[in-house]
């Protein structure tokens, strides 16, 4: 009997907890398969489970297993490539703004497993400079709480908590609803950083609340 997606998502999250980084690993991978398989996912909704290879990627990588991590990023950008391919639909502004958010995926892809990324966050802050400026009627709040891109930026927080590498309150703020350009420069400037501090350790742990506002209902 095939397992639903909760089921997998609950044993990869367990595992994680658990230190068994390389089970979490398998789980999470074999969660984005399941969601991202599904014939009826939009390229957007594809985007959006995407983060559970990045997840697998970064177990795979904390566990010393390099060629599963390599592996794994090299699928997700192949995938992120494929939706690029002419599958996004809607106005300049949407194809740019999506547009956007694969590129970012692959670049935290190819950085996750120390390949070389001449120009995917470049890529990504273009298409988003791009958003920004055109403003309404696509406000970045309403981008940066869309969510494909909120899950994106929970993704990143994550692992600066795990890691911890606190994001400060103005950051935070920017990537729950202000900008769309500072998901790339805070990758930037602080995602080897993370990565780096992550190797060093043997668990993976972190607050569900990392991107709460002060003041946010619990």
């Amino acid at each position: 009997m095939i397992k639903d997606w909760v089921a997998i998502h609950q044993e990869a999250e367990d595992a994680r907890k658990a230190g068994k980084l390389s089970i979490s690993g398998d789980r999470y991978l074999q969660l984005s398969y399941v969601r991202i398989g599904n014939a009826a996912l939009t390229p957007q909704k594809v985007l959006l489970h995407l983060n559970n290879m990045k997840h697998a990627a970064v177990c795979y990588r904390i566990e010393g297993n390099d060629e599963r991590c390599e592996n794994v990023a090299r699928q997700g950008v192949l995938i992120c490539e494929d939706v690029l391919a002419g599958r996004i639909e809607g106005d300049e502004v949407e194809r740019q703004a999506w547009s956007g958010l694969a590129h970012e995926h692959i670049g935290d892809l190819r950085r996750i497993a120390g390949l070389d990324d001449p120009d995917a966050y470049q890529t990504a802050m273009q298409y988003f400079e791009s958003v920004e400026a055109a403003g309404a009627p696509h406000p970045v709040m309403a981008w940066a709480n869309e969510e494909e891109f909120y899950q994106s930026s929970k993704f990143i927080a994550h692992l600066a908590d795990a890691a911890n590498q606190p994001i400060d309150p103005d950051t935070i703020r920017d990537l729950r609803s202000l900008s769309l350009t500072r998901r790339i420069t805070y990758r930037q400037s602080e995602f080897d950083t993370i990565l780096t501090e992550l190797d060093k350790s043997e668990a993976l742990e972190w607050s569900e609340r990392v991107l709460a506002t002060p003041g946010s209902d619990p």
